[in-house]
C-alpha cells in the first residue's frame, strides 16, 4: 500500500484555511474594538461609586 504524500495544492486545505482566517480577522476587529472602547480602572470604578449613590438614594427615598 502505497502512502500518499500531503500536498498543499489539494483543495482540502482551502476550507481550514479560509476558518482560521476568519477567526483571525475576527479576532483582530474585537481586539481594535475593544481597545477603542475599553474603560480605564477609574472610569470603572466611578461608574460603581455612581450606581451605589443611587442605590441608597433609592433607599432614603
Amino acid at each position: 500500500m502505497a502512502r500518499k504524500r500531503i500536498s498543499f495544492r489539494d483543495p482540502v486545505w482551502l476550507i481550514p484555511m479560509v476558518i482560521v482566517v476568519l477567526a483571525c480577522s475576527v479576532q483582530t476587529f474585537h481586539l481594535v474594538q475593544h481597545a477603542k472602547y475599553c474603560k480605564s480602572n477609574a472610569e470603572w470604578t466611578s461608574i460603581y461609586e455612581q450606581k451605589a449613590e443611587d442605590a441608597l438614594d433609592e433607599d432614603d427615598s
